[in-house]
Formats: structure tokens, sequence, C-alpha cells
């Protein structure tokens, strides 16, 4: 348990972007399809050897959606249950009565229980750890805005306040803000278009914060929740401290920057390195400063030649972000550091040629294009002889 609660950052609650929202409306789809092959689905409880899981859903849902992260959580040797109350309508009294209900149950069973909460499940989680404190031995939210949840979510909800039947909804949405009195997780991801991502972690304990790749619809399914929240119940389990950070892609192979040889893509001492392991590796100045991450590479179609890779630089685990194009001829890698280096610092990248999720860049200006190379003091490739 943390020994002190440090306040959250002041936040100004945002929506979604617009895009991002249709891209999850298209999704929808292939949720139904998924839901059509779950719904006689079930998950085994697991043997409880290593303590008991509470796993809730998200709104509009109910425990089919949880069952392959469950099973998961099963096999782990954790007791896993569902909520078994049915369809996530949100926060009313019949389902707040019922999971509190459900972890005074496993609890008197179990001892305290760590409780992972999708979406709107993640703010079920969040009340529970604070009424119930010594029973909960830890939170893991993914994609829960607890944030001014009421005012991130992609549709304005303060009107429904009015008719919503839990009175003091607006006065509970303010103590989901409040730090837990218990070891947590949250998981946020960058291409959320149902609530706005900011609005899932707290900058003020990196720690806790973890980003994945997935759209809000599909985070049930997607290999990385279930890496994660697997790593978080284990290392709470064995008294490890939290990890740092890391941007997750794919599965938790993904979450390490490892030198690949031809033979062994694993392997750290090859020359050869993977390029999805060269997506979100750290970024140090020669005086070993932490720069940032490599947020991407773009590459000459006509040469195959990686011409830039672009630094994600200045924000908060991809919130605010600026990015830098580098000439990759720029960049070495350091086995010792597990990153690149590059001969720069942040007053150089002051003055840089950069852009923004807002601000796009001007990749089909030749000009801007070869401003970049001669900032860095580099002859573009493309003017060398073959």
């Amino acid at each position: 348990m943390p020994e002190t609660a440090s306040p959250l950052v002041p936040y100004k609650p945002t929506r979604p972007p617009l895009l991002a929202t249709a891209r999850e409306f298209l999704l929808l789809f292939p949720r139904a399809r998924d839901f059509w092959r779950m719904r006689h689905e079930s998950a085994d409880i697991g043997s409880g050897a290593r303590g008991a899981v509470l796993v809730v859903p998200t709104l509009f849902c109910g425990d089919w959606q949880t069952v392959r992260l469950r099973d998961a959580i099963a096999r782990a040797g954790y007791a896993c249950y569902g909520w078994d109350l049915g369809t996530d309508w949100g926060p009313t009294p019949r389902l707040m009565r019922g999971v509190e209900a459900r972890l005074l149950e496993l609890a008197e069973a179990h001892g305290p229980v760590s409780l992972v909460g999708l979406s709107m499940g993640g703010l079920f989680c969040r009340w529970l750890a604070l009424r119930h404190p010594g029973r909960v031995r830890q939170v893991i939210t993914v994609c829960s805005p607890f944030r001014a949840p009421i005012d991130s979510f992609w549709l304005p909800l303060r009107p429904a306040l009015k008719i919503w039947p839990v009175p003091g909804l607006a006065e509970l949405a303010e103590d989901l803000q409040l730090p837990l009195p218990v070891p947590c997780a949250s998981l946020f991801s960058k291409r959320d278009g149902i609530v706005a991502r900011a609005s899932c972690c707290d900058p003020a304990r990196p720690e806790e914060c973890f980003e994945i790749d997935a759209s809000h619809v599909m985070i049930a399914s997607d290999p990385s929740v279930v890496a994660i929240v697997l790593e978080r119940l284990d290392a709470w389990q064995e008294g490890m401290t939290p990890l740092r950070p890391v941007r997750v892609q794919g599965d938790i192979n993904d979450r390490r920057f490892r030198m690949a040889s031809l033979d062994d893509t694993t392997n750290t001492s090859g020359r050869l390195i993977a390029a999805k392991q060269v997506q979100g590796a750290t970024v140090f100045s020669t005086e070993m400063e932490k720069l940032g991450a490599i947020e991407d590479v773009m590459i000459d179609k006509g040469t195959g030649r990686i011409a830039y890779a672009i630094l994600a630089h200045g924000g908060f685990l991809g919130i605010g972000d600026r990015y830098y194009p580098l000439p990759w001829e720029k960049l070495s890698y350091d086995t010792e550091m597990g990153g690149y280096v590059v001969d720069i610092g942040q007053d150089v990248l002051q003055g840089a040629p950069s852009y923004s999720d807002e601000a796009a860049a001007s990749w089909q200006d030749d000009t801007w294009r070869r401003g970049i190379y001669s900032y860095y003091g580099v002859n573009p490739f493309w003017d060398l002889a073959p």
C-alpha cells in the first residue's frame, strides 16, 4: 500500500477525437461477432493458489466479454471470477449493491481480492477500493476514465444526471478521482475513441501508468491487456516494485527492446534489430539524458532506406508529445543502455523541425525534408552517390 497518497495532477476534461470515435463504431461489427461466438463460453475459476481476482466488464457488456481474460488469469493460478450481475448498465443502485456484495463474498472466502475493471468496470473497481480498502489487494483499470469521468466520454453525459436513478452521481464521480489507498495500475490507449485517454491515467504516478495499442471496444480481447494484467498481478503477488511505464504493442514479448540475430529474434547479442523493437525504443543523448522514445520510422519507398526516426518528446506517455524527425544516420544503438544514442541534447531539440497531432508534418515539401537534414548537419541520403 502506498505510504502517502499524492493528489492527482489537475486535468482539464477533453473528449476523444471524432475520427477515433468513428473507428470505434466500425469495430462494433467484429465485436458483435465475438459476442455471438462467446455467448456460450465459460471460463475456469482456477485453483486460487495465488489469491482471488474479480473482473468487471465494460458498459453494455456482461461476463461473456471477459471470458478469455478470466481464463488466462485462472490458468496463472488465481481464482478468477466474473461479477455475475448480467449487463453493465453503469452505476445503478442494483449493480452498485451487487458488485459490493460480490466483493465482500469473495473476500470472505479468499481474503483481499484483486480487482480488474474494463472501462466502466474500472470505475466500479475504484469505488470498491475506496469503500473497502481492507478487502482489496490491488486495482487494475483498463481504459477507465477515472479523471473527470462525466466529461471525458465521447458523448456529453451531464444532461443525463438529471434523470439518472442514482442521487449524488456527480459527487461520486469526484470521489473516483481520489488516489486509491491500495496499489493500482492504469492502462490507457492512444487509439481510444470512446473516452479521452488522458482521463485514464494519473501523470503524478507514472509508475502506475501503462500504454496499450488497442481500440476501446476491443480491449477485452487485446493480447497486450492480458499480458499487463498478468504481469501486474504477479508483481504485487511477489512483492515486486512497479515496473517503469512502457509502450505495449502486441503480446508481452513486445515490451522489451532487444537486439535480434538472424536465427533468434530474442537474442540480445546480434547485429540486427527487429522493426517492431525499434518502435518504442528509448533515445538518449550522449550525456545519458533520456530524450524520449521512437514513435515510428519513415522509409524511402524507392531505396528501402530508413530516412527518419520519429522521436516522441515532451509529453507524458504519448499524451501531448511533439514529434521530431531525426536523420537515421544520427542514431547509434547502445547495447548496454538498451536504446539509441544521438549526439544532441534538449537544447538542440528546442528549435528542431517538429510536428504534433494537431499540426501535421510536411512530408511532401522537399524544402521541409531537406531542412531536417540541414538542421542536424547531415547530407540527405538521396543526394549521395549510390
